[in-house]
């Protein structure tokens, strides 16, 4: 359905749609869900204005910015204002990481964990999400506390390690929906100092160190015991302009694939203007998708282009990825000019006043082409339907408000009913979409709703009855894959928490 063709009854319908012809060269309508509900009052006035996308739109957020940059003079707002402005999505730059909460120290004193929740805190008030950052990085010891990397023996790293997991998976719950699990599983560091190498997979930093060579696996396992939720990312660099670095990242996450949620595409693109081109990015999102099954976010972006590519590239970048159906989001890393981890980066979305550039205001009006406003009358059984991109509505009516979210495949959920309990309900149930789980090759073919394949699980019992396993589903483009299941014979379930969808019996996978 097109904007224009909302069911007659509706008297008034606004898009805000930039008047660019270089929209039109892109595809948004899966982007797009036809939502339909009951207020219980005929020909009544409604509108529905878009809150939130479903989208991902991040930045980058450093917990001592909050404190100076509203105090200083000459500033043309503060950094919480700014931030609020651009986005929905936050990761802390630095305050979650290990060898942070542990003030990079050669003892093991009290961890430090305020700094994350002034982040947290703000982030909650303000109905902002949160990707946890990051469990461990993998790339040099530089990033673990030097108390930790000094351990005499593997066993003692290993436990440390196990820490770790148990603190800042706790500290995170329930607070944070994404968890950058491990940083940089590809890279390494060819001498002190010297970053950029990529060794071979033993000599792999959380390898060498902890004796394991199964520790990436390990690692997701542990996490995923305590936050059952949140979706986790493996994070690297260099994924956005090299093939090779494409096929090494699938190659060092294929063994445990089943195990996380999120290709991690960084985006740190430098000098390299043409790695952002939508060409390039279709190819490598197609290639990490193709390989691993999962979907892609740019998680850390920024780059050093002339100064006045910058906002032509900030658009083709989010337009390339909108359109995208394999990418979930953006979070840019560097948005303030005063605050850049490189001096020489041009991507910035305020100056060092706090003033916008030309930049940020290119990432405002793309975003505005993709929020949805819309104002209209129910029809005579009280029914009200429009078409809108997917994320957060608040829904007036009477001056009393609601709020519901518009999912892919146009389900719709309640989040806030009107003060009149059941005044708004959807009309109609989601159909169920047809969805397929590889078994070691094999593939069950399935049914289930939208809410339903976002909190599937496969769950394998011995013959007698007893949980040896359980593991989140993640579906792309309506498939996911299991790589491999515990030897011998065994029974699996796939359902939800509450539903079992599919039981097979007497499987044997080796």
């Amino acid at each position: 359905m097109s904007p224009g063709k909302i069911r007659s009854v509706l008297v008034a319908v606004t898009f805000v749609v930039a008047a660019s012809s270089v929209s039109a060269q892109y595809d948004y309508s899966h982007r797009k869900s036809t939502a339909k509900f009951n207020v219980k009052k005929p020909n009544t006035n409604v509108k529905a204005e878009q809150i939130r996308n479903h989208f991902g739109f991040g930045g980058a957020m450093n917990w001592y910015l909050h404190d100076t940059i509203a105090a200083d003079p000459g500033c043309k707002q503060s950094y919480g204002d700014a931030f609020l402005k651009y986005f929905e999505f936050c990761t802390p730059e630095n305050e979650m990481k290990w060898d942070y909460v542990y003030q990079d120290s050669d003892e093991k004193l009290d961890q430090v964990w305020w700094k994350a929740d002034t982040i947290l805190n703000f982030c909650e008030r303000n109905d902002i999400k949160v990707r946890g950052h990051n469990l461990f990085w993998n790339e040099d010891t530089c990033w673990i506390p030097p108390w930790a990397w000094s351990l005499p023996t593997k066993d003692l790293f290993k436990e440390a390690m196990k820490e770790r997991i148990d603190t800042a998976m706790n500290y995170g719950l329930g607070r944070v929906v994404h968890w950058d699990i491990i940083n940089e599983i590809i890279h390494g560091y060819s001498s002190p100092g010297v970053g950029g190498a990529k060794p071979a997979y033993n000599d792999l930093t959380l390898v060498k160190y902890s004796g394991d060579s199964n520790i990436f696996e390990w690692i997701l396992t542990e996490a995923r015991k305590i936050d059952k939720k949140s979706k986790f990312t493996i994070n690297d660099y260099g994924l956005e302009g090299s093939s090779a670095d494409c096929n090494l990242y699938i190659d060092r996450c294929s063994p445990f694939k089943d195990k996380f949620d999120i290709i991690g595409m960084e985006g740190h693109f430098d000098n390299y203007p043409n790695n952002c081109s939508r060409d390039n990015l279709n190819a490598r999102v197609k290639q990490l998708v193709d390989g691993l099954g999962r979907e892609v976010w740019f998680t850390e972006v920024d780059w050093k282009f002339d100064i006045r590519q910058s906002p032509d590239k900030i658009e083709e970048l989010m337009r390339t990825a909108f359109s995208n159906k394999n990418v979930g989001g953006i979070v840019m890393w560097t948005w303030v000019k005063r605050h850049m981890w490189r001096d020489d980066l041009t991507c910035y979305f305020v100056d060092s006043l706090m003033e916008e550039t030309e930049t940020g205001k290119r990432w405002r009006d793309v975003r505005s082409e993709w929020r949805t406003k819309i104002s209209g009358k129910s029809d005579d059984k009280g029914d009200f339907t429009f078409e809108g991109y997917q994320g957060k509505y608040r829904v007036i009516m009477d001056e009393d408000t609601a709020i519901v979210y518009l999912h892919p495949r146009d389900s719709l959920e309640i989040l806030k009913d009107f003060s009149d309990p059941n005044a708004i309900r959807p009309v109609t149930k989601v159909k169920p979409d047809p969805i397929s789980v590889v078994l070691s090759g094999s593939t069950i073919r399935l049914t289930a709703t939208p809410d339903e394949s976002r909190s599937l699980f496969l769950s394998t019992y011995s013959i007698s009855g007893k949980l040896i396993s359980r593991i989140p589903l993640n579906f792309v483009n309506g498939m996911a894959t299991v790589a491999k299941l515990p030897s011998g014979c065994h029974i699996f379930r796939i359902g939800t928490a509450n539903k079992d969808i599919y039981t097979g019996m007497g499987v044997s996978l080796r």
